[in-house]
């Protein structure tokens, strides 16, 4: 019998993942691109007040996505530019076509 002490188990929902690289300084919110390894490229403004970045790219990505804020959590990569987020209720499929339609995918 496997020991349950050693084992980490997790509250899996439905949904997907992103990569993100962050690029502060940006003239505008947006994913400047998709790198070749599908992690998304966003250039962000800095923020006016004393927002975390973190606050502002959730905020970004929830427009971008038109779903709430509370759906989307940083997974890896809290004090990093490079993020792992998870987007609750949002398929892959949705992801990409979102994804498309704003950004150039690369060949």
């Amino acid at each position: 019998m496997p020991d349950l002490k050693r084992n980490r188990f997790h509250d899996a929902k439905s949904g997907s993942a992103i990569t993100v690289s962050i690029r502060l300084n940006a003239k505008s919110n947006k994913i400047e691109k998709v790198l070749p390894d599908g992690t998304l490229q966003i250039g962000l403004v800095n923020p006016k007040d004393d927002s975390p970045v973190d606050t502002v790219l959730i905020e970004f990505l929830s427009e971008l996505f038109e779903i709430p804020p509370q759906r989307f959590e940083i997974i890896g990569g809290k004090n990093s530019p490079n993020k792992l987020i998870s987007i609750i209720g949002v398929s892959v499929d949705q992801v990409q076509q979102i994804v498309r339609r704003v950004a150039k995918i690369p060949s």
